[in-house]
């Protein structure tokens, strides 16, 4: 089943990244970055859309703060391990080494 929140949610994901992250990356960007990534786009904006996805139009609020505390557990693990990972994919010499073959 196509529901378009999702794909607008992506949008946002890799809009959010390339805008905070495009040419200057340090460790604050990253953690902003993945801040914004986790706790408004993932816990808020896709916890809504599954809400209207599987809930019916009575108990949409019901169905979004019955999946909000295990969409917290996910958040609360999910923004280190992307931060890490983030930052271990950026301190790679793959990666230096493409952004001197791009610039």
């Amino acid at each position: 089943m196509f529901f378009p929140g999702f794909t607008l949610t992506a949008g946002m994901l890799g809009a959010t990244y390339g805008i905070l992250l495009h040419k200057k990356v340090n460790l604050l960007r990253i953690v902003i970055a993945a801040l914004i990534v986790t706790v408004v786009i993932q816990l808020g904006i896709e916890t809504l859309w599954l809400a209207i996805l599987f809930g019916d139009g009575d108990s949409l609020f019901s169905m979004y703060y019955a999946m909000l505390p295990w969409r917290l557990v996910r958040t609360a693990i999910m923004f280190p391990v992307q931060v890490i990972l983030i930052k271990l994919l950026v301190s790679n010499r793959v990666y230096e080494t493409l952004q001197k073959l791009t610039h």
